[in-house]
């Protein structure tokens, strides 16, 4: 059986299964003290307390908001629900995605181990676990921690299942169930199971390809219900949102997928300096792809699941326009590429300079790793808006007569969260519609509006506080309110205090005229 070349038999005796499982056990148990540790000092950001709200009144409203506010799969939220039906912290929460990358350092030493010879067992979870992206899942309480855990489960179960002689029908099985829990998990996904079977179509072997065909049928079956005009509706709301043209999208896109191998956030996504890496990486894989002393089933395949997904969201941008440029858009493809990158390490590693290719490719990871962390995790430790200092300075300066307006709409969400005082707070322009989520909803379009928050009303003292989320105001689609905002708040107030945060701004006004203040 062709794949018995790659199984790494283990020592036998206790000493050797000692020298097995023992790195890969410090290598999970240092992944996990600095998640949880990290996990209690971050604060959370708006997408996370999207998450809260939407796992915090039970099954069926989650269900109902996963599916229309959040125009997503409702697996995820489902799972988070019953999750946090045992403890509904904060940190608790995140505690579920630490708990699906610790899961997924387990399914990818269980796959490296068994077809990612020469390379020793403690590479591929070393690898993964200093990954910035794999770190970022894990401390995000979103469903990307998930998806990774779902997508490395997939390719596992597709080798078992089709790449490998002589495997039961159970595995293919096995497979469907999870082909199916990944659709109900994230829509594109569904890309990874393209790439699976353009990978075992190309391999020949048609009787796999008759099973894993009956094994879709399935899956279209069953997510039927769920797939009727999802994924067109969600493609079409991105596209509306944002201008930014197809060929700028498909270098993020890009940019994103080889952040996944080589971290580098330092760099622009469409600086020049990518190009560096891109044809080295491509030399590299072709190279690899070469050199295999003989036909390598496991890189072949590898090879073809990630030229597949990479193919499916470059037609996805320049089809629908959709604003896939970011890495957690395209989560579904950081395993496959990681995987990739590691297989074809392992093809070109010879035995006399082994040590010294795994020492140099461990030490430049290290490295680029720790900058994109030491860009990411800077003290003070904060996520995008800083929203656990900005309740803390709320709470200890505003007084209970002194309302607080905060811009845009769904930052009042974080305003709320973390704020424990009894002062009014009032969103701009209006409150957030939770029926159904469109960031054009949080433009300023008129003073009018304004004026709705600033009336001229009869107050002692004419106080009032402004809290307004930096990024907002970068923005397409609301950026010009912040102009709109700043102009008004000139016009009839006084900024008494300024205090700046990582990514939000809050001042204290005195209203020019007597009388104006938040209603």
């Amino acid at each position: 059986m062709e794949s018995n070349a790659y199984i790494n038999a283990n020592p036998d005796g206790p000493s050797g299964q000692a020298r097995t499982y023992f790195p890969f056990a410090v290598i999970v148990l240092a992944f996990a003290a600095i998640s949880l540790w990290l996990a209690a000092k971050l604060s959370l950001y708006i997408d996370e307390l999207y998450s809260l709200d939407t796992t915090s009144h039970g099954l069926s409203y989650a269900l109902h908001q996963s599916l229309g506010f959040e125009q997503q799969p409702p697996l995820f939220f489902l799972a988070l629900t019953l999750w946090r039906a045992i403890n509904a912290s904060d940190y608790f929460a995140r505690l579920f995605s630490i708990g699906c990358c610790i899961a997924t350092l387990f399914v990818v030493w269980v796959f490296a181990r068994r077809r990612l010879k020469p390379l020793p067992d403690w590479l591929t979870p070393l690898v993964f676990a200093v990954n910035p992206f794999f770190i970022w899942a894990a401390l995000d309480i979103r469903v990307y921690a998930m998806i990774v855990l779902l997508s490395a489960i997939l390719i596992t179960l597709y080798f078992d299942a089709f790449v490998d002689d002589g495997a039961p029908l159970g595995r293919a099985a096995a497979f469907t169930l999870v082909a199916i829990a990944s659709i109900y998990t994230q829509y594109f996904l569904g890309s990874m199971l393209i790439g699976l079977g353009l990978a075992l179509t190309c391999s020949g072997r048609w009787r796999k390809v008759v099973v894993f065909t009956i094994s879709m049928f399935v899956v279209a079956l069953a997510i039927l219900p769920l797939v009727l005009g999802s994924v067109s509706h969600e493609l079409h709301d991105a596209s509306v949102v944002h201008a930014t043209t197809p060929l700028v999208l498909s270098e993020r896109m890009l940019s994103s997928t080889l952040s996944f191998i080589f971290p580098h956030t330092w760099v622009s996504a469409t600086s020049q300096i990518l190009n560096l890496f891109y044809v080295p990486i491509v030399l590299f894989v072709v190279v690899a792809l070469i050199r295999s002393s003989r036909p390598n089933v496991n890189l072949q395949s590898l090879a073809a699941i990630v030229a597949a997904m990479i193919a499916f969201f470059l037609l996805v941008i320049n089809a629908a326009r959709a604003p896939l440029e970011m890495p957690r858009h395209i989560t579904a493809l950081f395993v496959p590429a990681m995987l990739l990158m590691l297989g074809c390490l392992a093809a070109v590693v010879t035995r006399p300079n082994r040590r010294r290719i795994m020492l140099s490719y461990v030490v430049v990871l290290l490295l680029l790793s720790a900058a994109d962390d030491t860009k990411t995790y800077r003290p003070p430790l904060s996520n995008v808006g800083d929203w656990q200092r900005v309740g803390d300075f709320l709470n200890d300066n505003v007084e209970a007569s002194e309302p607080i307006a905060v811009f845009d709409t769904e930052d009042a969400l974080a305003v709320r969260h973390y704020f424990r005082g009894s002062a009014r707070i009032v969103p701009i322009p209006s409150e957030q519609n939770f029926t159904k989520f469109d960031r054009r909803d949080f433009a300023i379009r008129s003073d009018r509006e304004l004026d709705s928050v600033f009336p001229r009303t009869s107050r002692k003292t004419g106080r009032a506080w402004l809290v307004i989320g930096v990024t907002t105001c970068k923005m397409s689609e609301v950026g010009a309110s912040c102009s709109l905002l700043n102009t008004y708040v000139k016009e009839h107030f006084r900024v008494l205090s300024e205090r700046e945060f990582n990514g939000a701004v809050v001042r204290q006004l005195q209203a020019v005229h007597v009388s104006l203040i938040v209603r």
